[in-house]
């Protein structure tokens, strides 16, 4: 059984360059049994759940979280008077496309996804850079998770112990495959980020993870390709990212590093 990772795929952004879902899909994506996204579909609900239908026409199981750019609910969107909250969002979301994965596990033909979106939790800016936890709270008001989800807390203190109770929940049923939108510490971050304390703004430790051998883990946020195995986890983040990124400081990696073969069953 083939399942295909991506995420990151920022459909909005395509769809304005006169892209069609067809050409989206022949340029960013590769035929197998399962698709398995690592977050931020689109800013846009309708045009997500558009994709989103595209996508379960050609897989057998479409797997995914939600990223931060999912989550949000902006001032502009049209169908906020029936999705005022982000938890709307989710639910709305998981009635076209059941298979989200929210501190969940799920069983796809034998093989155990689990996942959430996760959040950020400064470490990554602690580690590299000078600064402090009001440092971090005064970019977090500004930043766009911030402004826009919907979930009746500002503090990302609160917001990430929320996410990680979800992550070690998963992670204590030792799931085949783990899924978070957000970027582990545990993996590298690109060089051209390195001097941006926002940058933290993208990651968490996850250091209290205990995955077992083998494990897949997909991870997104950062623009930027990477596959690597590390600690007997496979990493993988096969970030699509906007029009003109560049996506490739870690290497020149293909859409075929991410179609991974496991053993399944339909």
């Amino acid at each position: 059984m083939k399942i295909y990772f991506i995420n990151d795929l920022h459909w909005d952004f395509w769809r304005k360059q006169k892209y069609s879902l067809e050409k989206f899909f022949d340029e960013f994506f590769l035929p197998a049994d399962i698709c398995c996204i690592a977050g931020d579909i689109g800013n846009d609900y309708e045009h997500s759940i558009e994709l989103m239908k595209y996508l379960k026409s050609r897989y057998l199981k479409v797997v995914y979280v939600m990223g931060n750019h999912d989550l949000g609910i902006f001032k502009k969107d049209k169908y906020k008077f029936f999705l005022p909250k982000t938890i709307n969002k989710k639910l709305a979301f998981k009635k076209h496309c059941a298979n989200q994965l929210d501190g969940t596990v799920d069983k796809v033909y034998g093989i155990t996804f689990g996942g959430t979106c996760g959040s950020c939790d400064w470490s990554w800016t602690f580690k590299n850079h000078e600064t402090s936890d009001d440092e971090f709270f005064n970019i977090w008001q500004n930043w766009f998770d911030c402004k826009w989800w919907r979930i009746d807390c500002t503090s990302p203190w609160v917001i990430m112990d929320n996410e990680m109770d979800k992550m070690l929940k998963v992670c204590e049923q030792k799931p085949d495959i783990f899924v978070t939108h957000f970027h582990p510490l545990s993996c590298p971050i690109p060089d051209s980020y390195m001097k941006d304390k926002s940058t933290g703004l993208f990651v968490f430790d996850d250091s209290k993870l205990d995955l077992k051998p083998g494990t897949i883990y997909h991870y997104g946020h950062t623009h930027n390709k990477n596959k690597f195995e590390k600690n007997g986890i496979l990493y993988l983040n096969n970030c699509v990212g906007y029009p003109g990124d560049l996506i490739n400081e870690f290497g020149n990696f293909n859409k075929e590093d991410f179609l991974i073969e496991v053993e399944g069953k339909i």
